[in-house]
This record gives structure tokens, C-alpha cells and sequence, in this order.
């Protein structure tokens, strides 16, 4: 028994040694890393809030942090960065992190500001090189990660903007890269992930999951974007835009201004619409989640757009609430119960012409602040856990045109031997079930 005990004392022991919280703001961090294993293979560098901790020191103390984090932890594979926004982590501390730990395989850099020299655009090109070519990095994130604003007003050209624009470009040719996450926190909204580098992601050839938070006012024109570059997309399998707005014209321009456009331009498309041809499209995007759609009418274009894909499984949807649907909230707005168009244009759907969508999740917000689930509409669910049950291979038949046999089809209707909807469905679709050999 104390052998047994002895040897799980020392499988702890040895799994806590290859990770490694460094608080700055206590004394002796960099003298902690300097002499610590160069087995830790996740670290978290932070500035605690605690009391009783010290103020950082000068910015050259980074400088050391990062260097020593590079020297010393050759087989680091996850590193966090937090908490630096009253201290900006310089530029050349995190080109030289992807530089030196070419173990990484995830980073997350999660409320920091970064800051630049005066050669601060040669030094975000140092940066996207650094990233660009990491032989390793598979998972990325950034929550609440920006330029610190420049004192120069005259001179500055390090942005929020070209940050994006320069990280992304490096991201989207990056061959290891498979997750990236954009969590923006700040208020005002930073505006630094617009459509333009969030196409550039959507262009990756590697990227499987790209997941988008908090991005305020992220509108039609940014979504238009996107959905243009995934339309032949065949990497992404997983794509989430969980904004504060999605489908309004976050950058409108004037009525005169938009008269006076080409009868030709796609400035009237909206990003709904647009996503909604990609899904006619595209083969590759299995889950994709829509947040806070500014209409009704988006949703209903979503489906309309679904009718003829044949790989996305999983969809989240949700309705701002108020808004131009004012009315439509009123009586408990939802898929479910607010709006009957809505309701039926999913139940057609999943009826008629999708046998691929297994779930749908999410909710539209009812006036009281109350949600009302997608799938509570009775026809919405029976026929997603007939998907679910592999509906597609029977009525479709399979991707190689093999014939389903009689023993599947009767292990469909077992497996649904206890809802007689769903048995006298598989009977209707297979009247000879009912007969003998």
C-alpha cells in the first residue's frame, strides 16, 4: 500500500515539474526561470494583482523574461501570456519567443498590449515572419490583444489595424496552424479584426476551427468577406462567430454614398446571405455558429442555403432581440415558438432536402430576457434524430452508391423501436419492410 502510494506521490511530482506558473510581479521570477527544468513544457507568464507583490520593473526585464524563456525551455509547448496591459510586452520579446521555442504547439496571449519601437512596422514584419515559419505551432488565440496606443499621433503606424492585417497573412500560411480564436474584450470595440484579415484566415489551407468572440459590430461587409473565401475552402471544418451584432452594416456609408454605387456592386448583399451561399458551396464546413443575427429573414436564408449541402452537421443560431423584429419578439421569438415562417422554413428543410444536419442549437431571446430552444418545435427535432440515425445513407443510399440492404434498414427501425413517428416513417420510406423475404 505505501509502495502503491509512494509511486502516485512521485507521478505528481513529475507531472506538476513540467508546469510552471511565473508571476512578475513577486521577487526572483527571472532567477525561477533561470534555474528551473528545461523540462516544463507548459508555462503561464502573468502580472498578479495581488497585494503585497511588487511593481513590474523596466521593460528591459521582459527582454530577459523572454530571452531566458527561450535559453532555458527547449521543450515548452504551451505558454500563456496574461495580464500585461498596464505593462505592453514589446514586439521583439514575442518574435523572439516564436523564434527560440520552436517546441510550441499552443499560445494564448490573452489582455495584453503590445508595443513597438520606431521601426515598429519592420518589427511586425519580424514578428509574421517569426510565426509564418514555426515548424510546430498548431493552436493560437488572442483575447484582448492589441497595439498600445501610440503617443505619436504623427508617426505612429503600429495600429490595431496592420497588426491584424500583418498576424493574419502570417497565420493563413502558416502549414501547422489547425485552431485560431479572436476573443476582442475591449470597449469601445478595437475594430482591429475587420473583414479583410478575417478573410485572410479563411484562406488558410490548414485552419479546421477558427472561432470569433466578442467582435463588435462585425457586419455585413466583414461576413461578405469571409464567405467569399469559403466558398472554396476545403480545410475548415468548424466555424463560430459569436459577435455582439452580426448582419448590420457596421461600416454604413451615407444614403448619397450608397445611391451613387454601381448597380453591379454587392454592397447590398448581407452577411447572412452571403453565408448562405457559401453553404450551397462548400464541402468541407461541418459546425457553424451564427450569434445574435440582426433579422429574422437571415435565418430563414441560412436555410434556404442548406438545402442542397451535404456536410454541415451541426448549426447555432440566434436572433438579436428587438431591434427591426421588434414585433417578432413579442410573443416568445424563437425557431420554436415566436415565428412560425421560421419554424417552418427549418422543418421543410430537414423534411424535404437535408438529411445531413444532426443538431441545432442555440435560441432567439424572448422580451423577458429568456431563451426558447431551436429544437422545441416537435418536427424540427423528430427529424434531426432521424439524421442523427443516419437518414441520409438510407434514402440517399451511400457515398459509393452501394444499395442498402434489408438488415440496415431494419436496424434503423430497431434502433427507433421506441417512437412510433419515427418507426412509421422508416416504414413509410420502405413499404416492404412490412412484408416477408
Amino acid at each position: 500500500m505505501r509502495t502503491r502510494e509512494k509511486a502516485n506521490s512521485n507521478s505528481l511530482a513529475t507531472t506538476t515539474t513540467k508546469r510552471m506558473v511565473l508571476d512578475l510581479r513577486r521577487q526572483g521570477a527571472l532567477q525561477r526561470l533561470q534555474l528551473v527544468s528545461a523540462e516544463i513544457e507548459e508555462l503561464n507568464i502573468k502580472q498578479s494583482t495581488l497585494a503585497g507583490t511588487n511593481p513590474q520593473n523596466e521593460e528591459t526585464d521582459l527582454w530577459e523574461i523572454f530571452q531566458a524563456v527561450g535559453n532555458n525551455l527547449s521543450h515548452l509547448k504551451s505558454i500563456t501570456i496574461a495580464d500585461f496591459e498596464s505593462t505592453p510586452v514589446p514586439i521583439a520579446c514575442l518574435t523572439m519567443l516564436f523564434q527560440n521555442c520552436l517546441a510550441l504547439s499552443t499560445v494564448r496571449m490573452d489582455a495584453i498590449r503590445i508595443s513597438a519601437s520606431e521601426d515598429d512596422l519592420e518589427e511586425l514584419q519580424q514578428l509574421a515572419t517569426a510565426l509564418q515559419g514555426h515548424p510546430s505551432l498548431q493552436e493560437i488565440c488572442f483575447s484582448g490583444c492589441c497595439p498600445e496606443p501610440s503617443n505619436n499621433n504623427n508617426n505612429g503606424t503600429f495600429t490595431t489595424s496592420n497588426f491584424a492585417t500583418y498576424i493574419s497573412k502570417a497565420l493563413s500560411q502558416l502549414p501547422t496552424l489547425q485552431v485560431v480564436e479572436i476573443v476582442e474584450t475591449s470597449f469601445p470595440s478595437s475594430r482591429a479584426w475587420t473583414g479583410e484579415s478575417l478573410q485572410c484566415l479563411c484562406q488558410s489551407k490548414t485552419i479546421q476551427l477558427l472561432r470569433i468572440r466578442g467582435v463588435r459590430f462585425l457586419g455585413d461587409e466583414d461576413l461578405v468577406m469571409m464567405a467569399k473565401a469559403l466558398e472554396t475552402n476545403h480545410a475548415m471544418k468548424e466555424l463560430w462567430i459569436l459577435a455582439c451584432e452580426v448582419g448590420i452594416m457596421a461600416t454604413a456609408t451615407p444614403a448619397s454614398e450608397t445611391n451613387s454605387k454601381d448597380d453591379n456592386d454587392d454592397g447590398d448583399t448581407n452577411g447572412a446571405q452571403a453565408m448562405a451561399q457559401m453553404l450551397q458551396v462548400n464541402t468541407s464546413l461541418e459546425i457553424l455558429g451564427l450569434n445574435r443575427l440582426a433579422h429574422k429573414d437571415h435565418a430563414i436564408a441560412i436555410a434556404n442555403g442548406l438545402r442542397n449541402n451535404r456536410t454541415l452537421r451541426g448549426l447555432h443560431l440566434c436572433l438579436r432581440d428587438g431591434g427591426d423584429d421588434m414585433h417578432y419578439n413579442q410573443r416568445n421569438a424563437g425557431i420554436a415558438t415566436g415565428s412560425t415562417t421560421i419554424a417552418e422554413s427549418y422543418a421543410k428543410l430537414l423534411r424535404n432536402d437535408n438529411y445531413v444536419l444532426e443538431k441545432l442549437s442555440g435560441s432567439f431571446l424572448r422580451r423577458d430576457g429568456r431563451q426558447t430552444s431551436c429544437t422545441a418545435n416537435r418536427q424540427i427535432d423528430f427529424f434531426l434524430r432521424l439524421n442523427r440515425n443516419g437518414r441520409r445513407q438510407r434514402l440517399l443510399q451511400t457515398d459509393d452508391n452501394d444499395v442498402i440492404t434489408r438488415l440496415q434498414w431494419l436496424e434503423a427501425l430497431a434502433s427507433q423501436s421506441d417512437n412510433v413517428s419515427a418507426c412509421f416513417y422508416w416504414l413509410s420510406c420502405n413499404p416492404s419492410l412490412c412484408y416477408g423475404r
